[in-house]
């Protein structure tokens, strides 16, 4: 190689460089927008969600619970009165 192509490589080294450190603070910044939106607007909703969900489920569940407990003490003591 003479001169005037290991300046030129040298030159396009230092613009590789220089494009690929603006490309990486540019997806820093990015990314800490995304990280931030995330915990002002998405992570409350979820938590809202399922605090909401939990009790649904819970009360869901327990109603079920009930529904086949009676169905068990009936159907228990009707078959223990035939015999």
């Amino acid at each position: 190689m003479n001169t005037e192509q290991k300046d030129e490589q040298k030159l396009n080294d230092r613009k590789s460089s220089e494009l690929f450190d603006d490309l990486y603070r540019r997806v820093e910044e990015r990314l800490k927008e995304l990280s931030d939106q995330l915990k002002e607007k998405v992570i409350p909703q979820t938590e809202e969600a399922l605090k909401k969900n939990v009790f649904k489920t819970l009360s869901l569940g327990f109603l079920a619970g009930s529904v086949v407990g009676i169905l068990l003490v009936v159907l228990g003591t009707h078959r223990g009165s035939r015999k």
